[in-house]
């Protein structure tokens, strides 16, 4: 054979070649779209199948990788050691360990380490969860899910029972001295996670704000903190306010710092004792309520609360709510009447005294409200039988229910109560032209 053939040979050879590679890509990202919809439609079995032969034909598919690990991951059951189960765990770690080990692109390197060390969690392996998530941490230190990660497993290594047994030894005599021994071991063996998982939780809550999931993650591991300092009165009460802004902030939207140098704790107990919760009747009825300053108010509350996860929207009930029988989560806690007689006097009218009477006033009677809010996301007012119409579920759940606003004399102070999923009152002052939300209190309707 000449040159010229050999080489003609080798072109035919080639083009061959390349066009049974093509195919096969072609194919791959057949089944790869084909596994894809068989995922997102819970057809788990016939989405492995696709996505099998996906990376059968192109290992380098980085996508059918992650999705085919997704799929696996999607099947396990947490915590249940039956061999088929644990062997799903192991696939999905295994087509993610792929991907990190591919080093092609830092985002799946990222995410893959992040699915790694979500499955070690759910299976009880917390040091490789812990290795995972900061290797997912270094790939992306602006991420703030591997600290809130970080957090989650400090929180669990500090183990259930700690809780109710930092309590238990905190109310013994402080020389005790089985008290002593038992708080040393309780103190050395939580307070290096604690210490790690506030310290992570917070470059989280830096990198973003609103993380709810970390916020409430705080709150628990303080009251962790607290039952390791139970030979310790002096930090324990520490850790119990810290423990308090924290919760509060996942719950009102009271910034930490404001609620920790508050000295109107009390204060806010006695305000809110009674949590003069309004009644659940539907009127349909009412004046307009058009007071401005209101619906800055509403527009500073709702948004603590998720929009419905299907259409992003809030649906809040057209009429407000008349002031019915209520009662509080504070319990035998909470200052007496005459505990609440006894402040007024000693401190006199404050403006929160003022918008609550206010407060009092507005809501013997119901409004109907206007399309006058300011909110980020879309909203709709409703009527009840609206409500009943695309909501078969009981009292506060899938919409949210107003009181109309008490306000003090110039209008830089709050009263308004809440209802969605439970009820909150909310005690708000205005800074700097912006209201703020300076305490409240989870109340139910009785």
């Amino acid at each position: 054979m000449n040159w010229t053939g050999k080489l003609l040979a080798v072109a035919l050879a080639t083009v061959a070649f390349l066009s049974l590679d093509l195919h096969a890509q072609s194919t791959a990202a057949t089944e790869f779209n084909l596994g894809v919809d068989a995922f997102k439609q819970s057809a788990y079995a016939e989405a492995i199948q696709h996505l099998e032969r996906a990376v059968s034909l192109d290992p380098e598919n980085q996508d059918a990788r992650m999705y085919l690990a997704k799929v696996y991951a999607k099947q396990y059951k947490p915590r249940v050691d039956t061999p088929e189960n644990v062997h799903l765990a192991e696939l999905a770690i295994g087509q993610y360990q792929d991907v990190l080990d591919s080093n092609l692109n830092r985002t799946e390197s990222r995410d893959s380490a992040k699915g790694i060390a979500d499955l070690y969690f759910q299976m009880d392996k917390f040091e490789d969860s812990k290795k995972y998530t900061q290797l997912a941490s270094d790939l992306d230190p602006k991420d703030p899910e591997p600290y809130y990660g970080i957090g989650r497993i400090d929180l669990k290594e500090c183990g259930s029972a700690s809780i109710p047994e930092g309590r238990k030894l905190g109310n013994l005599p402080s020389k005790n001295p089985d008290q002593k021994k038992a708080c040393d071991e309780l103190h050395d063996k939580n307070m290096p996670f604690i210490k790690e998982g506030i310290d992570s939780l917070d470059k989280a809550i830096k990198l973003r704000p609103d993380y709810r999931y970390a916020i409430q993650l705080m709150s628990q591991l303080y009251l962790e903190k607290a039952a390791a300092d139970c030979d310790d009165p002096i930090a324990r009460r520490e850790d119990l306010r810290n423990w308090a802004a924290w919760n509060d902030k996942k719950d009102f939207g009271v910034s930490v710092e404001a609620r920790l140098n508050s000295s109107g704790d009390f204060f806010e107990k006695q305000l809110f004792a009674g949590c003069q919760s309004p009644g659940a009747e539907f009127s349909g009825s009412g004046e307009p309520y058009d007071i401005a300053e209101a619906y800055e108010v509403y527009s500073a509350i709702i948004p603590l609360i998720d929009p419905d996860p299907k259409t992003h929207m809030w649906f809040i009930r057209i009429d407000t709510l008349s002031i019915g029988k209520g009662s509080s989560n504070v319990g035998s806690t909470g200052p007496t009447g005459q505990a609440r007689e006894d402040w007024k006097q000693s401190h006199g009218q404050t403006p929160a005294d003022t918008a609550l009477g206010d407060y009092l006033k507005m809501n013997t009677k119901t409004w109907l409200l206007q399309r006058n809010f300011t909110l980020p996301n879309l909203y709709k007012l409703v009527t009840g039988d609206e409500i009943k119409a695309f909501s078969s579920r009981g009292f506060g759940e899938g919409w949210i229910e107003l009181s109309a606003v008490g306000f003090n004399a110039d209008r830089t102070m709050a009263v308004v109560y809440m209802a969605s999923h439970d009820g909150k009152s909310f005690l708000l002052q205005k800074r700097n032209g912006k209201w703020e939300v300076l305490g409240g209190l989870s109340c139910w309707v009785s």
